[in-house]
C-alpha cells in the first residue's frame, strides 16, 4: 500500500497541469477575497468581515480539480494499463488515490485560504476596512484542511466511476460552481445544501448566514456524499480498461 500511495504522489507531481492548477487556485482566491475586502460597506461588523473573506465561489472547484487530474490522468494518457498490471487490485489502487486525493484537497484548502485571507487582511489594513475576530478566521481556517479532504477524496472517486477526464471536470464545475449559482438566486437554503454551500458552512459561516446549516451538519452531508460514491465505485464492477 505504501509503495502505491508514493507512485500515486509522482503521478500527480510529475504532470505539469499540477502546477499550473494550484498556481490558478492561489491566485484566484488571492484576488477574489481581497475584492471581498474592498466591496465590503463602510462600517461593516466583524461578522460582515467575516462574510467578505468567506471562500470564493471558485474555492470548492478548485479544490477538487487537482484529486480529480490524479483520478483520471492515467486515463487519459492511456497508463492505466500499467497501474492495473503491477497492482490489479482496483480497491487497492482506489484506496492509495483517496488517499493522496484527501490530502491533496487538505493541503490545496490550506494554502489556498492561508493565502486568500492574507491577502484580504492585508488590503483591509491598507484601506481601513473591517477584520473579522481571530477566533472567526481560526475557525474559517481550521475548518478548510477538512472541507477539502472531502472534497478531494468525492473528486477522486467521481474520477474513478467517469475515467474521463474532461467529462469529469466538466460535472464538478457543473455541482460546485454553476449549479449553486441559480440555487442561490432562487432558494437561499436551498444554496445551503448544495457542496459549496457546505463547506461555507462548516467555516462557521452559519452563524452570520442565516441560510447555511450547522458545521456539524454540513460534515456529516459532506461524508455522506462521500460513503454514497464510495458506495457506487464498489459497485461498479467493469474490468475492461479501455
Amino acid at each position: 500500500m505504501r509503495e502505491q500511495v508514493l507512485a500515486e504522489w509522482q503521478k500527480l507531481l510529475t504532470v505539469r497541469s499540477t502546477w499550473v492548477v494550484l498556481g490558478l487556485v492561489l491566485l484566484v482566491e488571492a484576488v477574489l477575497r481581497s475584492v471581498g475586502v474592498v466591496v465590503a460597506p463602510d462600517g461593516s461588523t466583524a461578522d460582515e468581515a467575516l462574510l467578505a473573506v468567506r471562500p470564493s465561489i471558485t474555492f470548492s472547484t478548485a479544490v477538487a480539480l487537482l484529486p480529480a487530474l490524479l483520478a483520471t490522468v492515467e486515463w487519459r494518457y492511456g497508463t492505466v494499463v500499467s497501474t492495473y498490471v503491477v497492482r490489479p487490485s482496483r480497491g487497492a489502487v482506489l484506496a492509495a488515490k483517496l488517499v493522496v486525493g484527501g490530502a491533496v484537497g487538505a493541503g490545496t484548502a490550506v494554502l489556498g485560504s492561508a493565502v486568500g485571507v492574507g491577502a484580504a487582511l492585508l488590503v483591509s489594513a491598507a484601506t481601513g476596512g473591517p477584520v473579522p475576530t481571530p477566533w472567526a478566521l481560526a475557525v474559517l481556517l481550521g475548518s478548510s484542511p477538512v472541507a477539502g479532504a472531502l472534497l478531494g477524496m468525492s473528486a477522486v472517486v467521481c474520477g474513478h466511476l467517469l475515467r474521463d477526464q474532461a467529462v469529469t471536470v466538466t460535472v464538478l464545475v457543473v455541482v460546485l460552481f454553476v449549479a449553486p449559482v441559480p440555487v442561490a438566486l432562487l432558494s437561499p437554503a436551498g444554496y445551503g445544501y448544495t457542496p459549496s454551500g457546505l463547506v461555507d458552512a462548516l467555516g462557521g459561516l452559519g452563524q452570520v448566514d442565516v441560510a447555511l446549516v450547522g458545521p456539524w451538519t454540513a460534515a456529516g452531508l459532506l461524508t455522506g456524499l462521500l460513503l454514497v460514491l464510495l458506495a457506487a465505485a464498489r459497485r461498479d464492477g467493469r474490468r475492461d480498461l479501455v
